[in-house]
């Protein structure tokens, strides 16, 4: 595997420099015009990474977690889904992005 060259964001940007490191999702909800309330498209109490690094990389791991975690009987999380739709019910609730950004502007 080979790096892919990139511009480096703009680590004088005074936004840039807030933002680097990781950051942990505490809400995610989108807004309706006017006065309706807010919706939670990945409910109420959503799991998630964000990750900035200073040559302009980022990712982002997101999820919505299920209903009702699978435990094993020690009541440790499962990590590993028991069937095939407890996996396809998993990658409907998870999305991740990874590539480069920059910082423009003021």
């Amino acid at each position: 595997m080979s790096r892919v060259p990139i511009s480096p964001a703009s680590s004088r940007h005074p936004f840039h420099r807030r933002i680097m490191g990781i950051w942990s999702l505490v809400d995610y909800r989108t807004q309706g015009p006017g006065s309706q309330p807010p919706r939670f498209p990945l409910g109420t109490n959503p799991r998630g990474l964000l990750m900035y690094h200073p040559e302009g990389f980022m990712a982002a791991h997101i999820m919505k977690p299920p209903e009702s975690p699978s435990h094993s009987r020690t009541g440790i999380l499962k990590l590993h889904p028991d069937s095939d739709s407890d996996l396809i019910g998993a990658s409907h609730r998870f999305s991740a992005y990874a590539g480069g950004y920059r910082v423009a502007g003021n």
